[in-house]
């Protein structure tokens, strides 16, 4: 999750209880076929185990692929600005340039 800059703490909070959750299911699921006899069925079938598995895939995933947010509008004014200040100058400086060259 260090790779994604641009999830927030509660999206890495979200997830990360989303995996506490799933490990806790799993120990549970663990000590349950180790201490029922074997003759006994499990209280989750093999298709509910994959289930879960692929809510919590399908979760995690569209949490990690949520968008960067949107720059500020602040920011992307003050970047036009500087980038129409440069354009300026430098037509400025043709136009001068073809003053002094008549």
């Amino acid at each position: 999750m260090g790779e994604i800059p641009h999830l927030t703490q509660e999206n890495r909070q979200a997830i990360e209880e989303k995996c506490a959750l799933m490990q806790q299911f799993y120990m549970e699921l663990q000590q349950e076929m180790e201490t029922k006899p074997r003759h006994i069925d499990p209280s989750c079938t093999l298709s509910q185990i994959e289930k879960k598995q692929m809510l919590f895939e399908a979760e995690v995933t569209a949490i990690l692929n949520k968008p960067p947010p949107a720059p500020k509008k602040e920011e992307e004014e003050k970047k036009d600005n500087a980038g129409d200040g440069k354009a300026k100058s430098a037509a400025d400086d043709a136009d001068m340039n073809d003053e002094g060259a008549a």
